[in-house]
């Protein structure tokens, strides 16, 4: 038989059966989409024949590191307090650039009860009572 001879339904059968010219498999296959790793999806859908996937961008102090099945999100800087605000505080601290240091005066007890707890600040004026006391009267 030559291809002349052929209807058009022999035609559609030989090219289906063979895949056309361009040799492939005629009908596809059913394509699926997954997620691997511990974390959130990055798939977003199937358009049609496109498996889309949705991207994933760095923000300020964030940086992004990929291995074979996951993506790590990290995120440097921005924690704990601003660096410029005005603090009060007991001692100098080399991250900080606007602090005031809380100093003692005389007959001033400062006493720091640790993080999370309180500072107590106490005066003891019964000497200074004396001596004012003798300078009014």
């Amino acid at each position: 038989m030559q291809v002349k001879d052929l209807t058009m339904s022999q035609l559609v059968q030989l090219i289906k059966q063979y895949g056309g010219a361009s040799g492939g498999g005629g009908s596809g296959e059913v394509n699926t989409a997954s997620n691997v790793g511990s974390g959130d999806g990055v798939f977003k859908q199937k358009a049609g024949v496109d498996l889309e996937f949705k991207s994933l961008v760095e923000g300020s102090n964030i940086t992004l590191t990929a291995n074979t099945n996951d993506i790590t999100i990290a995120a440097a800087g921005g924690s704990g307090a601003p660096t410029d605000a005005q603090y009060v505080v007991l001692a100098t601290d080399g991250d900080l650039s606007a602090e005031r240091v809380l100093t003692q005066g005389r007959n001033i007890t400062i006493t720091d009860g640790g993080a999370g707890s309180a500072i107590t600040i106490s005066a003891n004026f019964a000497t200074e009572d004396a001596v004012i006391q003798q300078e009014i009267f």
